[in-house]
């Protein structure tokens, strides 16, 4: 596992005379994360036993017991106390010794404290696998994730509720106990927007993973049960450390371009796979000085009955993560009206190959809880980059790559 160290918040404050808009984000870098002491687990199984119901196609009494364990380290906004995901299931693809391959669902659900996990491995599924197969990649649902912040519980958005790695170094399963290393690397972005106006405030919370799997052979029985925990070992922590690096170097931006009028953003990126396997991203983070502006409703007269009233435009650091569909780059703050549309954000580059992702409109959302007590709708808040400014582009996937764009 990487060094650890602090958090980059790259988020501040800053005041207009009516609406004041905060953003702020929070990234994991697994170059600079600190260790998280270890805190209880709280564990909620869909299950008939306590341990959990797990199941495959699979489950002969002298097959080998297969293992997948996540890890994470991260750093979260001051004041957090938790942050649990909850998942709803896994699943395997299996390499048999004569090449044919399948995937494999194991039935099992439960929810982690990340913040608890610096450090440390949770075994979070169990199956039997036949002899001599090999588990090639590993797929978890995502079914929710929620932050405790200062006491107050936070809903989070994840930018992808499926996320599937590929398993370096794959343990055959040729022993009594094997499995796979999963280790997250997350960056959560923080929004709040404050209308001074009213004094009403709005938070939203969105989760981008990012991560490696590898295999591992060196587990024992002290692991072998769902929720079990143990210190990651030297060995398993350099592996993770070498995954990372060839993941982040088979990826390379080749062009990117962003240009802003008006409210308007147009934003690609031209991404190349110089490595020898395929490459997946889930989403990006695009980070710097934002333009943001709010217009807000106000009750007019019985004939005209909302007036927009446009609030004077700030302009200080902030962040926007964008989910991928196909080639295409959706932002998403995850406040109420901006919702993610549909389970999974991906893209998976063959090797060799190169594609772009794009996006050209209006990052907008409205927030109802903004409206105050008069208001007949929700405000509209539009963010867009600044001509001129440098930003810092982060993909975040199998792996993670950092690069500039200067907007125009």
């Amino acid at each position: 596992m990487s060094a650890k160290g602090k958090t980059i918040k790259l988020g501040v404050a800053a005041v207009a005379i009516a609406a004041m808009i905060i953003a702020a984000t929070y990234f994991v870098t697994p170059a600079i994360l600190t260790n998280t002491q270890t805190t209880g687990v709280s564990q909620s199984y869909t299950s008939n036993t306590s341990q959990g119901t797990q199941a495959s196609s699979s489950q002969v009494a002298s097959s080998p017991t297969y293992l997948v364990l996540l890890t994470d380290p991260p750093q979260v906004p001051a004041g957090t106390e938790q942050l649990n995901l909850t998942y709803s299931g896994v699943s395997l693809q299996l390499t048999a010794p004569n090449g044919s391959s399948r995937w494999v669902s194991v039935s099992v659900s439960g929810t982690v404290d990340l913040v608890s996990l610096g450090n440390w491995t949770q075994t979070i599924a169990s199956t039997k696998v036949p002899a001599g197969s090999q588990v090639v990649a590993i797929s978890l649902d995502i079914s929710g994730i929620q932050a405790e912040v200062n006491g107050t519980v936070q809903a989070v958005t994840p930018i992808s509720k499926e996320v599937t790695f590929p398993v370096g170094q794959p343990a055959g399963a040729n022993q009594n106990l094997t499995g796979a290393i999963l280790d997250l690397v997350p960056s959560l972005a923080q929004t709040e927007v404050v209308n001074a106006s009213s004094g009403a405030t709005a938070d939203s919370f969105v989760f981008v993973p990012s991560g490696v799997a590898i295999g591992s052979s060196n587990l024992n029985q002290s692991q072998a049960h769902i929720g079990d925990r143990a210190k990651l070992s030297a060995g398993d922590a350099g592996k993770l450390d070498s995954a990372q690096s060839q993941a982040a170097s088979s990826i390379s931006a080749t062009s990117e371009q962003l240009s802003v009028s008006g409210n308007k953003t147009t934003f690609s990126v031209t991404l190349k796979n110089s490595g020898s396997s395929n490459a997946t991203i889930f989403g990006l983070l695009l980070s710097g000085q934002l333009n943001m502006s709010m217009t807000l409703p106000i009750p007019c007269n019985p004939l005209v009955p909302v007036c927009p009233k446009s609030m004077p435009s700030i302009v200080h650091p902030g962040v926007i993560p964008f989910r991928i569909n196909g080639t295409s780059l959706q932002p998403l703050l995850g406040f109420e009206g901006q919702q993610a549309t549909g389970n999974v954000s991906s893209i998976t580059i063959a090797a060799g190959q190169s594609v772009t992702l794009s996006f050209s409109g209006v990052i907008g959302v409205q927030v109802s809880s903004l409206a105050g007590g008069h208001a007949p709708a929700s405000p509209s808040i539009a963010l867009a980059p600044v001509a001129g400014q440098s930003y810092t582009i982060r993909l975040m996937g199998v792996g993670f790559l950092t690069f500039q764009v200067t907007a125009s």
